[in-house]
């Protein structure tokens, strides 16, 4: 696969991780550094290991887990999307002053949901680079069929995520329950589009 190929494929890959980077960034109120560096981090090394992980996977248990990725990835959303909309209307003045103490990226786990969720797509474009090896190029180096585009993938989503959170900045001057439910319902939209892939 060569460089245009491998930073198209990331940045087609890197959308579902940019849409969620822009409604975490529409309700974050602390314009910190260190939360969209952590969500840009994870997400970035996700979508740089299940292509390579589902490039070795091909042929063995991706037909299984092709069967439920879908409603994984729904299910995922579905709870951020809701746990956005309910922090929106929860949440206190003082809380929004401060800044958002129940910001989903203040907790290590909800990264590591988002990281997988967004990147199961990733998963099934490494199997299908796999199936589509040709008899002829079984002997290629594996650094270039998957390695490298592996690389640059998590490079173009790290840069895409960062860009979609930095980008909200305009729009933190609306309402917290406004920003809040927007996200959320983004969120949950992505995670009906996930049931139609």
């Amino acid at each position: 696969m060569n460089l245009a190929s491998s930073v198209g494929l990331g940045l087609a890959l890197a959308t579902d991780a940019s849409v969620v980077a822009f409604s975490c960034g529409l309700t974050s109120r602390e314009h910190k550094l260190f939360c969209p560096i952590k969500l840009a981090l994870v997400t970035g090394i996700f979508q740089g290991l299940m292509p390579t992980l589902g490039f070795f996977a091909a042929g063995t248990f991706v037909h299984h887990i092709g069967e439920w990725a879908n409603w994984l990835a729904f299910g995922v959303f579905l709870l951020l999307g809701a746990t956005f909309i309910r922090n929106a209307w929860t949440e206190t003045p003082e809380c929004a002053c401060r800044g958002c103490n129940r910001c989903v990226l203040r907790h290590w786990k909800n990264i590591f949901a988002i990281g997988i969720a967004t990147s199961i797509d990733a998963f099934a474009v490494g199997a299908g680079i796999a199936c589509s090896r040709s008899p002829s190029g079984a002997g290629t180096p594996l650094a270039g069929e998957i390695f490298i585009p592996a690389v640059i993938i998590a490079g173009t989503t790290f840069l895409c995520v960062l860009a979609a959170f930095h980008s909200t900045r305009f729009f933190r001057k609306l309402p917290t329950k406004l920003l809040g439910t927007l996200a959320g319902i983004i969120l949950i939209a992505l995670g009906i589009q996930s049931l139609f892939k």
